[in-house]
């Protein structure tokens, strides 16, 4: 029948636009990426620990998804800036440092990183809380600005995102306030790690989104180390929070 032949004719053109149009649909919904800014890629690799004396090592949400083995979870404000992100493990053998490009709209929070490293499979074998990734709103040539990005290592959702920081207290009394507050809580005291290498850093602390004023965007941080009845040098930095769902 000439009318069958039409139908069917009309069925596969419609059938082979959807096939077509299928890809490009998955890649709409990946992540936005930032891309490598600087080249070479610089990373490191050791067989012996060296000796961090960075204080934070990283500022990390953990609790939120993203499909990426490294993102950075933004404010749309970030869009088209370059951030320094530096990389370390709680052991210290894996060390990054390079500048990304962020893209110049940012429609979702999360933005995953063009990671280009020789030492992906060891990466993929650290735990949340063994990884740690600093995101600075600078070039990492130029000099640390003080402003800091959250990143995000994992690909679960929990209940109540946290805000982790990790420190290398260099085996001090380690406590964490937020100077903007509209509570006005005391400081914090942070967890020391207990197992393990803790040679790039071996202090979690951590904050519950849910406690900080809804409203709140600038997350003015500070940092106090105690050892014995010494204090050390203070560290502060601000924290830029994206807005979450």
């Amino acid at each position: 029948m000439p009318g069958a032949n039409i139908m069917d004719k009309t069925i596969f053109s419609t059938l082979l636009l959807i096939l077509l149009a299928w890809p490009q649909s998955r890649v709409y919904a990946q992540q936005p990426v930032a891309q490598l800014k600087s080249h070479p890629f610089e990373e490191q690799f050791h067989d012996q620990a060296p000796v961090s004396g960075r204080v934070i090592a990283g500022v990390t949400l953990t609790g939120y998804a993203s499909s990426a083995l490294l993102s950075l979870v933004l404010p749309a404000s970030a869009a088209g800036s370059s951030i320094c992100v530096q990389v370390m493990t709680r052991n210290g053998r894996y060390w990054s440092k390079n500048t990304f490009q962020l893209p110049a709209s940012i429609s979702a929070t999360a933005v995953s990183l063009e990671y280009p490293s020789e030492h992906q499979k060891f990466l993929l074998q650290q735990q949340s809380d063994d990884l740690a990734v600093l995101g600075t709103a600078r070039e990492c040539s130029d000099t640390d600005t003080g402003t800091v990005y959250l990143s995000s290592t994992g690909n679960e959702r929990d209940a109540e995102p946290v805000v982790s920081v990790f420190v290398n207290s260099g085996r001090s009394d380690t406590y964490l306030s937020v100077k903007n507050d509209v509570n006005k809580r005391s400081p914090a005291r942070c967890q020391m790690i207990q197992q393990g290498r803790r040679t790039g850093y071996d202090t979690i602390c951590r904050i519950k989104l849910s406690e900080l004023a809804a409203s709140q965007e600038n997350l003015d941080i500070k940092i106090v180390r105690r050892r014995y009845e010494r204090m050390l040098p203070a560290t502060e930095f601000m924290l830029k929070l994206p807005k979450l769902d």
